[in-house]
């Protein structure tokens, strides 16, 4: 919805029987620049950023010099080169008709958002969220690197919300609860 107007400008489709959304969560980051000891220039991206992280920081080396033998200090600076971003993708939590046991974590697709078009899927599966955290809480981006070249870089980390029987260590469904 358009705050301003009022206006209408995307979503879902209403269904029944769908899901109930409770809480969201759009991954942000910012990007930053380091400089090398040898004044090479390093980019490289934060994900959810800190207070701390929109800092100038300085890095102090301790090389030894090349003529003397002896260790000196040099400081090299680094510092945010970004506005606050946002991934094109986020997550939500809310129930699902006829299970209200739990919170349930699904996916929103958000790259044709400005277009009024969001997709939510349940690509992780049917899972719940833990009763004690929020959904931001629960989604760990600290290995999410966005990097269509390498596997590893479109990993993130969900904490569930998961029940065992504890004297066989079996998992249960949701529906033994």
């Amino acid at each position: 919805m358009e705050l301003s107007s009022c206006r209408d400008i995307g979503g879902e489709e209403p269904a029944s029987g769908g899901f109930c959304p409770t809480d969201f969560y759009v991954p942000s980051y910012i990007e930053r620049e380091s400089v090398t000891l040898d004044d090479k220039i390093l980019r490289y991206r934060v994900n959810a950023p800190s207070p701390h992280d929109w800092e100038t920081r300085i890095t102090k080396y301790t090389p030894l010099d090349e003529k003397t033998g002896e260790r000196i200090t040099v400081e090299k600076p680094s510092y945010p080169v970004s506005p606050l971003l946002y991934y094109p993708f986020g997550f939500t939590a809310g129930c699902i008709w006829g299970d209200d046991s739990s919170w349930k974590i699904q996916f929103l697709d958000l790259e044709a958002v400005e277009q009024g078009i969001i997709k939510r899927d349940e690509r992780f599966g049917y899972i719940a969220l833990p009763n004690s955290l929020t959904l931001r809480q629960a989604v760990g981006m600290t290995d999410y690197a966005s990097d269509p070249k390498e596997e590893w870089a479109h990993h993130v980390t969900i904490a569930v919300q998961k029940r065992f029987d504890l004297r066989t260590g079996s998992p249960l469904d949701e529906q033994d609860w």
